[in-house]
C-alpha cells in the first residue's frame, strides 16, 4: 500500500514537472515570436528600401477611364474637325482679326476689353508667320490665300475650348458626384452649340469660358488640401487658382464675376480658419497673406504686365489713337508725334493751339462762319454771335491764337513770352480773327448755362466779354502752360463761369 503511494506520488511529480516544462516551452516559445515580431518590425525598413532598389525605373501605374477619354475625343473632334470652314470671316472676326493685325504693324488701337486674349491671338500669328496683311474688313470676306494663317488663330480657341469638357468632367468629379453624373455634364458641355460654335472662331468667347472653368476645377482641388495646408499640392492649386482667375478677367471683364466668386468661397474658408480657435494666430495671418499674395497680388502683377507688353510693341500710330490723350499721342511713333516734332514745348503769347476737351466726349474747341439763330424753335431768343462748338475731328477751324489782351499784336513776341498760371488772356479763332466771347444769354443746347460765342460788333448795347483767366489743372514748378501735358480750365473773367461741352437736354 505505502509502495502504491509512492508511486502515485513519483508518478504525480513527474506529471507535475513536466507540465512545468511544457509551460517553461511555451514562455520561451512566446519570447521567440515577440522577438521574431520585433526583428521583423525593423528589418521592414530595410526590406522595403531593397524592393525599391530592385524595381525597375520609371515605371507606371495607369488607370484608364474609357468614359473620359471618349468624351475627350468628342470634344476635340468636334471643335478641331474643319476648322477653316467656313472659309470667309465670320461676325466678330472682323475686329479681332484686325486687332491682330496692329499687333502684327505695331500700331496702336482701342478696345473696350483687357489684351490677353488678343496678345494670345497676336503670338500665335507672329510664330505660325502671319504678316498681318489679311484685311478682315467685313463679314463674308473670302479667305483666300489666308485660309493656312486663319487655322492657326483658330486653332486657339479650338484647343481651349477642347480643354473645358474634361474639366466639366473633374470638376463634378471633385463636387463629390458619382462618374455617371460627370460623364453626363461633360457629355451636355460637348455638345453644346455655344460653347462649339465660340471654339471654333478667332474670338474671346471661348478663351474666357476656358478659364472660368479652369478657375472653379483649380479652386476645388486646393479646397481639397484644405486639411493639408502648406504643402506642396496646397501651394500649386493656389498658385494655379490665381493664375486662372486673372486669365478670366483679363480676356474680358465680365470675368470679374469669376474673380468674385472664388474671393467668396476663399472668405468663407478664412471665416472658418477663424472660427477655429485651436488655430494659433501665426498660422492664421500665414493662411490670409499666402491666399492674398497668391490670389490677388501676383494675379494683378500679371494683369499689369499684359498693358506693359502691349504698349510696348503698339509704338506706332494707328486708327484710334485719337482717342488717346494728347499726351500719349505724342509718344507714338508717326501722328502727333510728327506734328510737334521741333515745335516749342511751352505756349506763349502769339502762339496757335488746338484746345482738345480731356474730360468725357472726344473734341475739340471750334468755331465758323455760321452764327446762332436770333430765335430757337423753343421761343427763345440768342445773341446772334458766331457759334463755337466742340467738334469730334481735326479740322482748320480747330486752331486758335493765344492773344495777350494788352496789345494789339497776334505776332509771337521775342523774346517769347509764355503764357503762365492765373494770367488773363484773349483767345482768337484762327479762321475768322474773332475773340472767343461769353455773356448773359442762354445757351443753345442747355439754357441752365450760358452761350459761348465769337463776338461779333453789331455796334448794339452788346460790349464784348472776352477776357478769360487760364487755370492750369496740373502745373509743375515753372507754372508755364507746356504745350501737350497742360490741362487747362478757362474762367471767363466777367462772370466766373468755366467753359465746358454741354450735351443736348433730353426730357
Amino acid at each position: 500500500m505505502s509502495s502504491e503511494l509512492a508511486n502515485l506520488v513519483d508518478d504525480d511529480a513527474k506529471l507535475s514537472s513536466h507540465g512545468d516544462k511544457r509551460k517553461e516551452s511555451k514562455i520561451s516559445n512566446g519570447k521567440v515570436q515577440v522577438k521574431d515580431l520585433q526583428n521583423c518590425k525593423e528589418k521592414q525598413p530595410q526590406l522595403e528600401q531593397r524592393e525599391k532598389e530592385t524595381e525597375a525605373p520609371f515605371t507606371m501605374n495607369i488607370e484608364l477611364n474609357f468614359f473620359w477619354l471618349i468624351l475627350v475625343g468628342l470634344s476635340f473632334g468636334t471643335r478641331m474637325w474643319q476648322l477653316t470652314s467656313p472659309k470667309h470671316v465670320i461676325f466678330d472676326e472682323v475686329h479681332f482679326g484686325q486687332f491682330t493685325n496692329f499687333f502684327m504693324r505695331n500700331q496702336f488701337f482701342f478696345d473696350v476689353n483687357p489684351p490677353l486674349g488678343k496678345l494670345i491671338f497676336a503670338l500665335t500669328a507672329y510664330f505660325t508667320g502671319y504678316d498681318g496683311q489679311f484685311t478682315f474688313a467685313d463679314i463674308g470676306q473670302e479667305l483666300g490665300d489666308y485660309e493656312f494663317h486663319v487655322w492657326y488663330l483658330r486653332f486657339v480657341s479650338a484647343l481651349l475650348g477642347s480643354l473645358v469638357v474634361p474639366m466639366v468632367y473633374e470638376i463634378i468629379i471633385e463636387l463629390g458626384c458619382s462618374h455617371w453624373a460627370a460623364a453626363l455634364g461633360a457629355f451636355l458641355a460637348t455638345f453644346d452649340n455655344m460653347l462649339v460654335v465660340h471654339s471654333r472662331l478667332i474670338m474671346l468667347d471661348g478663351l474666357l469660358v476656358f478659364f472660368c472653368t479652369a478657375s472653379f476645377l483649380c479652386y476645388l482641388k486646393f479646397h481639397k488640401e484644405f486639411s493639408r495646408p502648406f504643402t506642396y499640392k496646397w501651394w500649386i492649386w493656389l498658385v494655379l487658382t490665381g493664375i486662372a482667375v486673372m486669365g478670366a478677367y483679363s480676356t474680358k471683364y465680365t470675368g470679374i464675376f469669376t474673380f468674385l466668386t472664388v474671393g467668396f468661397l476663399t472668405g468663407r474658408d478664412l471665416w472658418k480658419l477663424i472660427g477655429d480657435h485651436s488655430l494659433p494666430g501665426r498660422e492664421l495671418t500665414k493662411h490670409v497673406i499666402s491666399r492674398t499674395a497668391c490670389l490677388v497680388i501676383f494675379p494683378g502683377i500679371l494683369y499689369l504686365l499684359q498693358f506693359y507688353i502691349m504698349f510696348a510693341v503698339l509704338s506706332k500710330s494707328g486708327a484710334h489713337d485719337d482717342m488717346m490723350s494728347s499726351a500719349f499721342q505724342a509718344s507714338l511713333q508717326g501722328g502727333l508725334a510728327k506734328v510737334t516734332h521741333g515745335q516749342a514745348e511751352e505756349v506763349a503769347y502769339g502762339s496757335q493751339v488746338t484746345l482738345r476737351n480731356t474730360f468725357g466726349k472726344q473734341c475739340w474747341l471750334h468755331s465758323h462762319e455760321h452764327t446762332y439763330p436770333v430765335k430757337y424753335p423753343d421761343g427763345r431768343g440768342s445773341s446772334a454771335q458766331q457759334q463755337v462748338t466742340c467738334y469730334g475731328f481735326k479740322d482748320v477751324n480747330n486752331w486758335w491764337i493765344i492773344k495777350n489782351p494788352k496789345t494789339e499784336s497776334l505776332a509771337i513776341e521775342y523774346p517769347p513770352k509764355p503764357v503762365h498760371n492765373g494770367d488773363i488772356i484773349q483767345i482768337v479763332h484762327g479762321v475768322t480773327g474773332r475773340a472767343l466771347n461769353s455773356h448773359d444769354v442762354a445757351a443753345p443746347l442747355n439754357p441752365s448755362n450760358q452761350e459761348v460765342s465769337c463776338y461779333i460788333d453789331y455796334n448794339i448795347s452788346m460790349p464784348a466779354q472776352n477776357l478769360w483767366k487760364l487755370e492750369i489743372i496740373n502745373p509743375d514748378s515753372s507754372n508755364v502752360w507746356k504745350t501737350i501735358h497742360s490741362q487747362v480750365r478757362l474762367i471767363h473773367v466777367n462772370t466766373s463761369q468755366a467753359v465746358k461741352v454741354g450735351f443736348l437736354s433730353k426730357s
